[in-house]
């Protein structure tokens, strides 16, 4: 697009100075002198330039139809090597503004990849770790349940040697009431058949019957206290049970627990397993992704290439617009030749 302000008076000034510094006025030489213009209003410009040179310079006398045609011919040449010129630019343009959305798609599809990559890899840690948590309390129920039924086993020993030692207690004394009833019925015979013998003798025995009656008190004693620890150990026994019974019911809800954890981590592996999947086919799209930059990079060398080559048509066709110009230099000296003729 043209700017603002460009005008004829801009364009044929530049087209003067080009021509004395021997040079042919073309647009591209006239853009390079003015720094801006598109083509069609320097084109535009220009050939009202050549056309008004052309009729400044012309001869009277010369048959108009001459005049007419060198007019024709030459605005035909160079109108036409302007329009190829501008074509083949716009071309080229045009493949390489696709070329560089390409290239320009390309990367960004690259970058997702590599940061889809990125998240997989994050995501593949942290699963890591999660695992790595669930073995450890795996680990730690396990030791649990084991010192649960530790504790069981010695609480069901501690039992056993209480009953052993109340009935060894038990025993002893009715070991001792029987010896008491042998002893009472010793003294009873005793003492029908020492009636005669001395009081003192009766005192005696009376003290030992006293110190006697004392131990069965205290057997008596010694039986309730042991009758209250039998109490006790039932009552124990009874609390352990219960104790037994919520350790059970703790060590099946561990189990439950970790029966749990152990899906949830066989869910994880899955997870764990799709993930790495996942992350190799983002590879494998990253690869393609990487062969297509390098195939467009290719393509771009190549669309340099034929620019490059566009260029040295572009020469060629000035060179011809150059021999064109000659050729109307010598026209025009064939006109002055047959104007002094």
């Amino acid at each position: 697009m043209a700017r603002a302000g460009v005008t004829y008076t801009e364009v044929a000034k530049a087209a003067e100075t080009l021509k004395q510094q021997g040079q042919d006025p073309t647009i591209e030489r006239v853009r390079g002198l003015l720094g801006t213009g598109s083509n069609s209003t320097l084109n535009k410009h220009l050939k009202q330039w050549k056309n008004t040179h052309l009729e400044e310079g012309s001869i009277s006398g010369l048959p108009d139809d001459l005049l007419r045609t060198v007019k024709s011919l030459h605005e035909s040449i160079q109108g036409n090597a302007e329009l190829k010129i501008e074509e083949v630019t716009r071309e080229l343009n045009a493949v390489i503004d696709d070329l560089r959305a390409k290239l320009t798609a390309a990367q960004e599809q690259n970058n997702r990849l590599t940061h889809n990559n990125e998240q997989l890899t994050q995501q593949s840690e942290e699963l890591s770790n999660q695992l790595e948590i669930a073995n450890k309390d795996n680990l730690t129920y396990q030791l649990k349940q084991e010192q649960l039924e530790q504790n069981v086993t010695r609480l069901t020993s501690e039992l056993a040697e209480e009953k052993g030692s109340a009935k060894q207690l038990q025993a002893h004394i009715e070991h001792y009431q029987e010896k008491t009833a042998e002893d009472r019925q010793q003294e009873r015979n005793q003492h029908q058949l020492a009636q005669q013998q001395s009081q003192n003798y009766i005192n005696q025995l009376t003290v030992q019957v006293n110190e006697l009656t004392k131990q069965i008190s205290v057997l008596r004693s010694q039986e309730e206290e042991s009758s209250t620890a039998i109490s006790n150990l039932e009552k124990e026994k009874v609390v352990l049970a219960q104790r037994l019974n919520e350790e059970t019911n703790k060590n099946e809800n561990l189990n439950a627990n970790l029966t749990l954890k152990t899906s949830e981590i066989e869910k994880l592996i899955e997870t764990k397993q799709k993930l790495q999947d996942d992350y190799r086919s983002a590879f494998a799209e990253k690869s393609v992704a990487e062969k297509a930059v390098e195939h467009l990079s290719v393509t771009l060398q190549k669309t340099e290439s034929d620019l490059d080559d566009a260029k040295e048509r572009l020469l060629l066709v000035s060179e011809e617009n150059k021999l064109v110009i000659q050729q109307k230099a010598e026209m025009q000296g064939q006109l002055n030749q047959l104007q002094n003729s």
